[in-house]
């Protein structure tokens, strides 16, 4: 394969797969709690983006060790990652619509739970989903 289209096809898929993603809405928030200013804000920028270095760093290496050594067939990969995608997002689709319902629909329920605890209760979920939509 040609390196170019390599480097082009995993920065164009891992860019918009991080778009919205709670890892951006962490740096904002993160950037807009922080000291004011441009040095602030560099510094959100650098260890969000050691971060990033560092966890896609371990996924690379591990996923290419997983290939080598304990999956036969890279179609094994695509089918659970698949899966877990539709796990994932039923899972968050459940807790926006239902359990956010059921706490609507009880309050007396979560009356013993701080204002600021119910208040973002779901809210990251919610804003997620309508960003996706």
């Amino acid at each position: 394969m040609d390196w170019g289209r390599l480097f082009a096809g995993t920065f164009w898929l891992i860019f918009l797969a991080e778009l919205g993603d709670k890892t951006q809405l962490a740096a904002m928030a993160r950037a807009g709690g922080g000291p004011a200013g441009w040095t602030a804000r560099w510094v959100v920028f650098l260890g969000a983006s050691t971060a990033l270095v560092a966890s896609t760093a371990i996924a690379v290496f591990l996923g290419g060790w997983l290939f080598e050594k304990l999956i036969p067939d890279p179609r094994y990969v695509r089918i659970a990652s698949g899966i877990l995608f539709l796990v994932f997002g039923f899972s968050m689709l459940y807790s926006v619509f239902f359990t956010c319902q059921g706490e609507m629909a009880h309050p007396e329920a979560s009356a013993s739970q701080p204002q600021a605890e119910q208040s973002a209760r779901g809210y990251l979920a919610r804003l997620a989903l309508q960003a996706a939509l």
